[in-house]
Order: C-alpha cells, then structure tokens, then sequence
C-alpha cells in the first residue's frame, strides 16, 4: 500500500465516505490534489466534529447529560478503535493527532529498507539461489569446455597465421626462379616441403605484413644479431633445398676465388644481400656448397 492509498484509507474511514466521493473532494480531474486539498480536510474534520458536537447537545437538551458524554465518547472511539486495529497502532491519542500518528508510522513502514529475511523470501533471490545451486559442482567440466576451446581457438588462429605466412613464402620463392621438376605432383611436394619448414616459427604479422619471426621465445637473427625480414627468411629455406636458375648473363656477386678454382678460402660476400643473390644465380651445387660454409663462417 503506498502513501496516497493509505491517507485515502484513513480519509474514507474518518469521514464516512466512499472513496469517489473523497476523490471529488480534494482532488483534480487529473489525479492531482487540488491547492486547497488541506483545508478542506481540516476544515471536514471540523465538520465531523461539530456534528458530533451537536449530537451530544441535543442529548443535553433532551435532559440525558450522563448519555451526552456516553454517546459522544462511543462514537469517537467507535471510530478509532477500528483504525487502530486496522494499522495495527497502539496509541492513547484521540481524534486527528491519531489520525496523524497511523499516517506517519505507515510512511516510515512503507518507505523502509527490507529486511534480509524479506529479500530471502523474494522470487527474485530465490531464482537467483537456484541458478547458483545448479551451478556447483560444474566448475571442473567448464575449466575443461573453456580448455578446449581456447586450445581450438588457438589452432585455428596458427593454422591461419600459417596459411598467410606459407603463401608469401612461395611468393618469394617464385622470384628467386627455382628448377622445379616437370611432373606437377611432384613440383607440388616439393613446395609443400619448403612451406613446411614454417612450421616450427612463430610470425608477427601486422596490417598483412610478417613483422618478426621467433622460434620458440628466441626471435629469428643473422649471424651478426640483427632480425631477419621474411624474405631473408624464406630465401634461406629456399636455399637449402633447391636450385634456381641463372637470370641471363651475371656474374657472381661473390669473390670466387682469382684462380677460378672455387676454393673455400677465396669465398668473400660483403652483404647478406650479395650471399642471397649469388645463391640465386649459382647452379653449381658444389659451389653453393662452399659460399654456404663460407658465409656461415665469417663474422
């Protein structure tokens, strides 16, 4: 029951009036109480008295002054005690301090915190408690559902990763112009087999583009500690496993050797740059062989 239902309540009960008729009273067609509502209750209540005033006078007058005080006394507290039962008020006041005494206890009732047995018993905590009770006991089969699922989701991310990576690597490869076998199935494999030296790295990619390589938790260097780019990268695998075309007349970017012999010891490369490009020309596997040792030696 909120306030404007407990004041009409008291209001109605008080005056004898149906609760239409206190709404025409002190109200407005829209709901809202009208400006004078106060005095007009004030001044029904004086009303009420002064009938019962009147009543106990014409008692007087009818010569039965001990009924007089009985009737009034009886009325009023006909009155009173059905509102004290009704709110439940234990009260020794009369009249509209009693009145004012209900409303403002059942102001501060209805406007108070609920208690936590009130907040127990409610639907909402109740389904709640249900919810959580339905719950125990499953905190080991979801640790194990969100494990394989971040497991999934990891391998799907990696195998796209690679699926990225593996494609700019054979882009790589076709630049460097390989000899590959004339039957498909086996050129295929022979490229699968490039590819999948990847599998063992990781690859930073940002904005499409391989930004670092690591292996492990160890990025990916050259001989003198600097980052390998991918295409330094792939041009390595490259190297290890095939041989590439010459691209017309070139000659070697290497130092050979003056004597043309190819020994070890005259190999001299002063780039990683010039090392990848003679491996690109350079047919002879002998010779690939050597510059590969040399250049893995020199510091």
């Amino acid at each position: 029951m909120d306030y404007k239902e407990l004041t009409n309540k008291v209001l109605t009960e008080v005056f004898n009036m149906t609760s239409d008729g206190l709404s025409e009273l002190i109200e407005e067609t829209d709901g809202e109480l009208k400006s004078d509502a106060v005095s007009v209750i004030v001044n029904k209540f004086a009303e009420k008295t002064n009938a019962l005033k009147q009543e106990a006078k014409d008692a007087k007058k009818e010569g039965e002054e001990n009924g007089y005080s009985r009737a009034k006394k009886e009325v009023l507290s006909d009155h009173e005690k059905k509102l004290k039962e009704t709110y439940e008020v234990e009260s020794e006041k009369t009249g509209l301090e009693l009145v004012q005494e209900i409303v403002e206890k059942n102001k501060k009732t209805t406007t108070s915190k609920p208690t936590v047995d009130q907040i127990k018993s409610s639907k909402e905590f109740i389904d709640l408690e249900t919810k959580l009770n339905n719950l125990k006991g499953k905190d080991k089969e979801y640790e194990q559902l969100k494990t394989e699922y971040d497991e999934y989701k990891s391998n799907v991310e990696r195998n796209n990763q690679l699926t990225v990576v593996k494609q700019k690597g054979l882009s790589v490869l076709e630049k460097l112009n390989p000899i590959l076998p004339e039957d498909s199935t086996k050129r295929n494999n022979l490229k699968n087999i490039f590819t999948n030296t990847f599998d063992d790295y990781d690859f930073i990619i940002e904005d499409g583009e391989v930004k670092g390589i690591k292996r492990g938790e160890e990025r990916v260097e050259d001989k003198h500690g600097n980052a390998l780019t991918f295409e330094q990268f792939a041009t390595q695998k490259a190297n290890a496993l095939f041989d590439f075309k010459k691209q017309g007349e070139k000659g070697s970017a290497g130092n050979i050797g003056g004597n043309g012999k190819g020994d070890e010891g005259d190999i001299k490369f002063e780039s990683e740059a010039e090392y990848n490009e003679y491996m690109r020309t350079e047919q002879d596997s002998e010779k690939r062989a050597k510059a590969y040792e040399a250049f893995n030696k020199s510091e």
